[in-house]
């Protein structure tokens, strides 16, 4: 019985390290996304709890620099899609 507790004990430290590995990663991705700087966040994280951490994160909100970049984003999309369609109505219109 001996052996199997320590494959149990063994398996779970490697679960939760794996575990806190993810949290941590995931923790670092979502600053950066959020325009936050991903080191001071992923020590946040490391000192209290990835969880607490993503938490936070989502209670701040993307910067407003980031806020500004995705519309940007979402505008030339918005203007490449006009043009696309202005090229078809004219097409299907002669």
């Amino acid at each position: 019985m001996g052996d199997f507790d320590l494959l149990i004990g063994f398996l779970f430290i490697v679960w939760a390290i794996f575990g806190m590995l993810i949290g941590l990663h995931a923790t670092f991705v979502m600053a950066e996304k959020y325009g936050r700087f991903g080191l001071a966040w992923l020590t946040v994280a490391l000192c209290f709890s990835p969880i607490i951490a993503i938490l936070w994160l989502a209670a701040l909100g993307k910067t407003d620099e980031k806020e500004f970049e995705d519309w940007e984003k979402i505008e030339l999309r918005k203007r490449k899609f006009s043009k696309e369609l202005e090229k078809k109505d004219t097409i299907l219109g002669e």
